[in-house]
């Protein structure tokens, strides 16, 4: 924290914002893999467990980890570039909002077999265990 403060006197703010929510982004991609990955455990267990896949509650933790990234750092990213800053940090927090996104989607819809119902009606249950 203290090191991204010296940007500005160095008149490299916006070096110092990058570099800043290069490191937000981090921290939010680790607690989300983190995340996926219990999800992805609990989804390939081989023993029975009595906990349940939660992709709400996943899809959830990375939403509130990204607002507790902006609201908590919003003192530095305005030092940093002021409204700028935080919209900045927004735009790219949301990418990796949509990455990780998209990867719990991916895995809710292969866990509920969605596929199937994406298929021709005309298969029949024989082809459906292939998948």
């Amino acid at each position: 924290m203290r090191l991204v403060r010296l940007f500005p006197l160095l008149d490299l703010a916006p070096e110092g914002l990058q570099v800043y929510v290069a490191y937000l982004k981090k921290v939010v991609a680790l607690r989300s893999r983190a995340d996926f990955e219990h999800l992805t455990d609990l989804i390939f267990a081989t023993q029975p467990t009595s906990e349940r896949p939660d992709f709400v509650g996943c899809l959830t933790r990375l939403f509130k980890d990204i607002v507790l990234a902006v609201e908590e750092n919003d003192a530095v990213l305005r030092e940093l570039r002021g409204e700028d800053g935080v919209a900045y940090a927004i735009i790219e927090l949301q990418e990796e909002c949509d990455s990780r996104g998209t990867q719990i989607l991916r895995r809710y819809a292969d866990y509920r077999k969605f596929v199937i119902l994406s298929c021709s009606p005309n298969l029949t249950c024989a082809d459906l265990k292939c998948q």
